[in-house]
């Protein structure tokens, strides 16, 4: 089982990993973790990266918005309106766990490369959106099909590799 934002004081051991993720997320409007499955990057992102970015908002008093959301079988339809924050609203953070749902659950090919072009759209720095997206490593193949996405692997990502003993 993974844990979850409430598990913070439950979730340790992978400290720096969780501050090299938050500071992947503030260095890039859109970033990426990935690895292998079991490799905790659900766990990582949930109990590791969230609660420090929610301290961060709330330390700021940004007014910034925090959401979590997994795609699902229609990602653009189920999600348009979240990924597009209002001109005058506060700016919004899209956290995407299980990024990998675009290929195993969405079987319409225009909605969920719609769904990757609206997340991308944060890179735009007048964007209102920020976006981090979890994947795991086996779709990274599929995921570097779109160039945006290629991109982002290149020059804004982050490997969680799994645990050890040391």
């Amino acid at each position: 089982a993974r844990f979850e934002p409430g598990d913070r004081d439950l979730f340790f051991g992978r400290d720096r990993l969780a501050e090299d993720a938050l500071q992947l997320v503030l260095d890039h409007r859109f970033a990426v973790l990935h690895g292998t499955s079991g490799s905790g990057k659900s766990s990582l992102l949930r109990a590791g990266l969230l609660p420090r970015l929610d301290d961060l908002i709330r330390e700021r008093d940004c007014g910034m918005e925090l959401r979590l959301i997994t795609p699902g079988a229609r990602p653009a339809a189920t999600h348009e309106r979240l990924l597009d924050p209002a001109p005058d609203g506060p700016e919004r953070f899209v956290v995407v766990d299980q990024f990998e749902e675009i290929f195993t659950l969405c079987r319409d090919r225009a909605d969920r490369w719609r769904f990757v072009d609206r997340l991308l759209a944060a890179r735009d720095p007048a964007s209102r959106l920020r976006v981090v997206i979890a994947v795991g490593g086996s779709f990274l193949p599929r995921c570097a099909q779109h160039d945006g996405l290629a991109e982002a692997l290149r020059c804004a990502a982050l490997a969680v590799r799994p645990m050890t003993r040391v």
